[in-house]
């Protein structure tokens, strides 16, 4: 029998899913979940060794024998710190040894409870990873526990051995042992021998491309699968890669949408519907490609993790070597994404976002502040050749304007931006480094503060000024007049189309100001 704690289950599952075999158990009543359930699988040699300072060399010294990741459990307290001259000669040596270490809850460190101390990262400097697992009351729970432990379990198997640390909080009661079978686990693999097969019989294939700085290979790669009718491609604007479906925020996505396979690249998708819609409709198989092998479990279906330095050759391969994919499939978003169109926009901002990029010049660069512009700008199709840039990775307001200034600071051509009052006046001090001879063209969306906020709730104006940052209106004028900026403004729709030709034709630094509010 096996104890009732998920955690402790999750963990016991996955790593007979990982093929560990052996198990070095110290005593203790704290671990004594772990220890049972380590104990009643006969997946497991258990070898139970009293003083954790030898445990952890015995460890060892299995490893050297079997060559295979092994593991020691330990009690809480102090009990961890005696495997920490093990765990710093695994690390040195290169050797997977798993620590998994019981610790009280998290809300009685410090609170002068038994044998309590700071677990998670007392052994960071000698480990290739460290996760704290949560004590699972919920699905998101469950997820994210299996989440870790997958993480964890996956450095065993790299290149880069060294020694890992799963932390496992545990609540009393301690010893109900009722569970009569360890659960169904996922196992992410890391494999792509073992997981091709199931590229190889995928019917409704999809590779979906998130934030990606511009890469001459990566097109061509894309174009092969397209072509070759082998999957459906998607890619916002920040992904870079043109003639992909970018415009699916605008789709009724229903079932029929759903991919069996997932093929994931590049960092953040902006898009909140369609992750809403993955994970609540998920394939069967998830794939995520990346240079170091990360898991990046976004949409809570990952199966696979691969690292591959050269992806665009890798998308040939897989375009080359065929699968089942459904034409009807690839048409179904083919015909929705065409059926779609935006001649204009209801607000002002998106009015003129349109007109920017309708008369922007091919090969151009685009920078895009955070939230509402990089959502307008998503409506619109891009020129030929432009080249899109965002602060996406933290998905924060700060240094929208600073990374434009940089950029154009160095780059020969014109250089746009969309940015919101918000980012905007967070940064604004940015436009003092700003060179004279530079070529930046700003178009300075001023509603008055924050209004994608009104999207999310109802807000009364109270929560308008200490939300969304409403207040009275500020002008960028004399800003950028003092730092020597040509300024130009617009409040209606009355002549944008030549008010943005005049912006866009400007050389030199230029602010235009689009005052809606």
């Amino acid at each position: 029998m096996f104890s009732v704690k998920k955690n402790v289950l999750q963990l016991v599952a996955l790593m007979r899913a990982f093929g560990i075999k052996d198990v070095v158990l110290c005593p203790g009543s704290r671990n004594s979940p772990l220890s049972e359930s380590f104990a009643a699988c006969v997946d497991f040699r258990c070898h139970p060794v009293t003083d954790e300072r030898s445990a952890g060399f015995q460890a060892i010294g299995i490893i050297e024998e079997t060559r295979n990741a092994v593991a020691v459990c330990c009690t809480s307290g102090t009990a961890l710190l005696n495997l920490a001259s093990a765990v710093a000669e695994a690390y040195y040596q290169h050797l997977p040894l798993l620590v998994i270490s019981a610790d009280r809850p998290t809300a009685w460190i410090g609170q002068m409870d038994g044998q309590t101390i700071c677990q998670p990262d007392a052994l960071a400097p000698f480990v290739r990873k460290r996760v704290n697992l949560p004590e699972i009351n919920t699905d998101e729970d469950a997820w994210f526990c299996n989440r870790l432990i997958n993480e964890a379990l996956l450095c065993l198997t790299m290149p880069e051995k060294g020694s890992v640390h799963i932390n496992v909080p545990i609540s009393e009661p301690l010893f109900d042992f009722s569970a009569e079978r360890l659960p169904e686990v996922r196992k992410i693999d890391a494999n792509i021998n073992g997981a091709i097969c199931k590229w190889q019989s995928s019917r409704r294939p999809m590779l979906l491309v998130g934030q990606h700085l511009p890469d001459e290979d990566l097109p061509e790669a894309l174009r092969c699968l397209c072509d070759s009718k082998r999957c459906v491609v998607l890619g916002e604007h920040l992904a870079n890669v043109p003639d992909v479906i970018g415009n699916f925020d605008d789709m009724e996505l229903t079932e029929t949408f759903a991919p069996d396979f997932l093929i994931t690249i590049g960092g953040h998708v902006v898009s909140k519907k369609l992750k809403r819609f993955l994970r609540t409709n998920p394939p069967s198989a998830h794939w995520h490609i990346s240079a170091d092998g990360a898991v990046v479990d976004t949409f809570k279906c990952l199966t696979d993790v691969l690292a591959c330095s050269d992806i665009p050759s890798l998308l040939i391969s897989l375009s080359e070597l065929g699968n089942n994919a459904d034409e009807k499939f690839m048409n179904l978003w083919k015909t929705a994404s065409a059926q779609l169109s935006h001649a204009g926009g209801d607000s002002l901002e998106e009015y003129v976002t349109g007109e920017l990029l309708r008369q922007m010049p091919e090969n151009s660069a685009l920078q895009l502040a955070n939230s509402s512009a990089v959502r307008l700008a998503q409506r619109f199709a891009l020129p030929f050749g432009t080249k899109v840039y965002c602060n996406r990775g933290t998905n924060g307001i700060d240094g929208s304007l600073s990374a434009a200034v940089g950029y154009a600071n160095v780059h020969s051509g014109v250089t746009f931006l969309i940015v919101g009052d918000l980012s905007f006046f967070y940064d604004m001090n940015a436009l003092i480094s700003l060179r004279k001879d530079a070529d930046l063209h700003v178009m300075l969306l001023n509603n008055g503060g924050g209004k994608i906020f009104e999207k999310l709730f109802d807000m009364d104006e109270n929560a308008r000024k200490f939300v969304a940052g409403q207040g009275e209106h500020i002008s960028a004028k004399k800003w950028a007049e003092t730092v020597g900026m040509a300024y130009m403004s617009l409040s209606g729709k009355e002549n944008t189309a030549q008010v943005v030709a005049d912006f866009v034709s400007r050389k030199g630094n230029v602010l235009l100001e689009v005052i809606d509010n």
